[in-house]
């Protein structure tokens, strides 16, 4: 119906904003020997970012990628100049439940400030470590100025004379 109301000339009711918050779209990790590599993709405002950290396979190492994986990809969206860097990613329990605990330090080139994000995982872990990343910052990236998209349009070239692009090398 306000397609219709649209095209008539009566403005759209106007949308909330589709993603006033950071989606989780998905995490693998990559093991190659003794490396591992996290990539995260995430989804802001309509737009898909993906970031990726590698490093040795340690026994907890793959929670730190993954973490920074997911700030790598958080950055992606942000214009500021600022650092976002994994302080720690750790397992408590607490209410009789084990729970993700990531710490994220927010550099400025005015102050630091250490956040903290928690998650009780699911089946995921690596989902639960991306999730509780993304709960630290939940409060404060909404506050920073974003990149603005860049929107590229593509058309057939068109030469004089022929009718594209030639294959012949």
């Amino acid at each position: 119906e306000a397609p219709a109301a649209a095209a008539a000339g009566t403005p759209a009711p106007a949308r909330a904003p589709a993603d006033p918050r950071i989606r989780f779209v998905a995490v693998n990790l990559y093991v190659a020997g003794a490396r591992v590599q996290a990539q995260v993709e995430l989804r802001w405002k309509g737009l898909p970012r993906m970031g990726s950290a590698s490093g040795w396979s340690t026994r907890d190492g793959a929670h730190r990628l993954v973490a920074q994986a997911a700030l790598a990809a958080v950055q992606e969206f942000l214009a500021d100049e600022v650092a976002l860097v994994v302080e720690d990613v750790s397992f408590v329990r607490t209410g009789g439940r084990r729970a993700v605990l990531v710490a994220v330090s927010l550099v400025t080139p005015r102050e630091e400030r250490l956040l903290l994000g928690t998650c009780i995982p699911g089946k995921d872990l690596h989902q639960a470590v991306v999730l509780a990343t993304l709960s630290a910052l939940n409060r404060l990236v909404g506050g920073l100025r974003t990149k603005e998209p860049t929107e590229y349009v593509l058309r057939p070239a068109s030469h004089p004379g022929g009718s594209g692009a030639s294959s012949e090398a």
